[in-house]
């Protein structure tokens, strides 16, 4: 099976079984991730709080402007602007304890490229 089938599977998978920590976690261990209406999101082993301080420290890093933000007690979101003027949108949902699903857009149809290095800066800041 191809790699991008294995991963909607997982995903697939994954939507099942929400309630499962257990194995939301296994489908992180492989890198699952989904591009859903141009965000792309992923899930990671981290509580909502440390998650969403992670993602302001990221979007500062990345010089990128907090225009907006409304963070409620499982589920937050922050809009932002890039240097360039385009938006940046960033969600943050709470799925299990010690599970939080990060959904990025950069740019208004959404950047997938971009939206991975932001997920990787955020990945270096939510576990150091």
């Amino acid at each position: 099976m191809h790699r991008v089938g294995k991963s909607i599977l997982l995903l697939i998978l994954g939507l099942f079984l929400a309630g499962c920590p257990f194995m939301v976690g296994a489908g992180m261990g492989v890198g699952a991730y989904h591009v859903m209406q141009g965000d792309l999101a992923r899930l990671y082993r981290a509580d909502y709080d440390t998650a969403w301080e992670a993602a302001i420290l990221t979007l500062e890093e990345m010089e990128m402007t907090v225009v907006d933000s409304n963070k409620g007690e499982t589920s937050g979101k922050i809009k932002a602007k890039r240097f360039d003027g385009s938006p940046v949108k960033i969600i943050v949902t709470q799925k299990a304890l010690d599970v939080t699903r990060l959904r990025v857009r950069i740019g208004a149809v959404g950047d997938t490229a971009k939206a991975e290095r932001f997920h990787e800066r955020f990945r270096k800041n939510v576990f150091d």
